[in-house]
């Protein structure tokens, strides 16, 4: 099953920063190549994740990572018009701005 989720990154002065992804296969998987980037820094630039973990890190701020589901869908299929997947991951991006405002 595919996934969208979130991670909150909460850094050691108070301020917070969220993510919203996509893992098409099991999130365990997707979960450990974020972890990988966030270790090597040849990854630093694989996802606007890993940019802001790095970007802290080169600031010296320590922050917390938290994770959640947010949904669970099918991925693509050849021949679809479109990807749940992928729409379901931009109407949670949509409405979290929304929210946000």
């Amino acid at each position: 099953t595919s996934s969208v989720y979130q991670a909150d990154v909460l850094t050691e002065d108070g301020e917070s920063y969220s993510y919203i992804g996509l893992a098409e296969g099991d999130f365990k998987t997707r979960w450990r190549n974020h972890n990988k980037s966030f270790r090597a820094d040849r990854y630093r630039n694989e996802t606007e994740l890993s940019k802001l973990i790095w970007e802290l890190k080169d600031k010296e701020i320590e922050c917390e990572l938290g994770w959640r589901a947010l949904a669970a869908c099918g991925s693509c299929t050849a021949g679809s018009e479109f990807c749940s997947l992928c729409l379901t991951e931009e109407l949670l991006i949509l409405k979290k701005q929304v929210l946000c405002r």
